[in-house]
């Protein structure tokens, strides 16, 4: 492996507190949850500098699409 790379493994899990509304009163029953796990990475290309990718593959949703999600984000850090 390279040097500064980093391979993990990510996930979530979102779970509604709350009955969602509608002109006020609460709707029964609409409550989202969903799980996800999948595979993530980040390249260090200095100490300010990161590039990070994470996939995520939802399970058991529930009143919600489920599907996967990819997010590519890059960091830098100002001095």
């Amino acid at each position: 492996m390279r040097p500064g790379l980093r391979l993990g493994i990510n996930g979530y899990r979102l779970r509604q507190t709350t009955d969602m509304k509608e002109n006020g009163h609460d709707v029964p029953g609409t409550r989202e949850a969903v799980f996800a796990t999948g595979p993530g990475a980040m390249y260090s290309f200095s100490q300010q500098d990161h590039l990070m990718f994470n996939a995520y593959f939802e399970t058991y949703a529930r009143n919600r699409p489920q599907g996967t999600r990819m997010v590519l984000r890059y960091v830098h850090r100002f001095q």
